[in-house]
């Protein structure tokens, strides 16, 4: 009897402990005129879980969001609505002012109230973090809009020169006040969740040196240390230090993932190319039958890192049979994030190491005299 009783409250906080694991975190919103009443529309959002770009459904213009989370994350919800959204014939054009941001904190709920009008003016409310993060957005989101705006104004064909003239003139005008914003936001709070975002988020856009960065770095409290962008910061800020031409490149992937574990000194006594690719990049593409022929014509081991797929999207990708002769190995954010520690800002990004492990060249893009380039470090 006693067993069976042990077994059903082992049974009963297993249960409690699961079902808190799912929903740490609660945010009630409430944003006028996103939706009719009672209608169903798609939101669209980052899925750190599941490593992809999701789509919740919710109905009318209250609705709550929850999710479990170990460490504070800034998420970003954006709508279909046309109001808000700033369509262009080819699509649209991402602006700021067009989302919802709110930071996701472990064991807290907020509220996020306001109204859709030409963009998402709302305001976040209940928690620190979070309170950081509405007065940027509050500060930044007009000249967003305006940005925006005038960018769709631009993407009408049949504007005469001088008008898309003037037009440039004051977007770049607003994209002046918009860079200073972020320097006096990060000036006052660089030390909180929204300042490690922002910043990661600059280093992303090749918006802020790493230099500037380490320079905000030493404001950080200590708090902060866990947290993902204070990590993936950290992790650029050695790279840009110790991962320079001449230096020994250590990369070692303890997980099977593709073929064989992956350690780069099994290539030791052979030229390497490094290429930083994902499925989703146009350019990462178009240059794979070059690197392709270029490697096969001088010999050259090809370690192709996958970066911003999901696991599933990777595997079943064509690339990986198409170009079986390559090294596939995948970066993953959580666990083994090469993005950040390689300091990769843009894609294609290749690495040429020589023989003794030590990297000789660093290329972003897919420039005419890449190849030769190349070729003046092997010959």
């Amino acid at each position: 009897m006693r067993s069976i009783l042990l077994s059903i409250t082992l049974f009963i906080i297993s249960v409690n402990f699961t079902n808190a694991q799912k929903d740490n975190f609660h945010i009630s919103i409430n944003i006028k005129n996103i939706a009719q009443e009672n209608e169903v529309h798609s939101v669209g959002y980052y899925n750190s879980v599941k490593n992809k770009w999701d789509r919740l459904s919710v109905k009318g213009e209250n609705f709550i969001f929850s999710k479990y989370v170990e460490e504070p994350e800034v998420i970003k919800f954006f709508f279909e609505n046309n109001d808000v959204k700033k369509n262009i014939e080819s699509g649209y054009i991402p602006c700021l002012s067009s989302n919802l941001y709110f930071i996701a904190v472990p064991n807290t709920k907020v509220k996020a109230e306001g109204e859709a009008t030409d963009c998402v003016e709302v305001n976040i409310s209940g928690e620190y973090e979070n309170n950081i993060l509405n007065k940027y957005i509050n500060t930044i989101r007009g000249f967003s809009n305006e940005i925006g705006n005038l960018s769709v104004k631009l993407s009408d064909k049949g504007i005469s020169d001088s008008m898309k003239q003037s037009l440039q003139d004051k977007r770049e005008v607003l994209k002046v006040k918009e860079s200073n914003i972020k320097v006096e936001f990060l000036n006052k709070y660089a030390s909180s969740v929204t300042g490690l975002w922002l910043l990661d988020d600059l280093i992303l856009r090749r918006q802020i040196d790493i230099p500037t960065v380490k320079k905000y770095f030493k404001k950080i409290d200590e708090k902060y240390n866990n947290v993902r962008y204070y990590k993936n910061l950290k992790s650029r800020i050695d790279s840009y230090y110790n991962v320079k031409i001449g230096t020994e490149i250590l990369l070692v992937n303890n997980d099977k993932q593709y073929g064989e574990i992956f350690d780069l000194k099994k290539y030791r006594g052979n030229y390497v190319i490094i290429d930083f690719w994902g499925t989703w990049c146009r350019s990462c593409i178009a240059g794979f039958p070059n690197l392709n022929e270029f490697s096969e014509k001088h010999d050259i081991t090809v370690v192709a890192i996958n970066c911003g797929d999901t696991k599933e999207r990777w595997e079943k990708s064509k690339y990986l049979e198409k170009y079986c002769n390559f090294v596939h190995i995948r970066s993953d954010k959580k666990d083994f994030d090469l993005v950040s520690k390689f300091n990769i800002q843009g894609y294609p990004t290749k690495l040429l190491i020589g023989p003794n492990g030590k990297l000789l060249y660093r290329c972003l893009g897919e420039k005419e005299d890449l190849y030769t380039e190349i070729e003046s470090f092997i010959d």
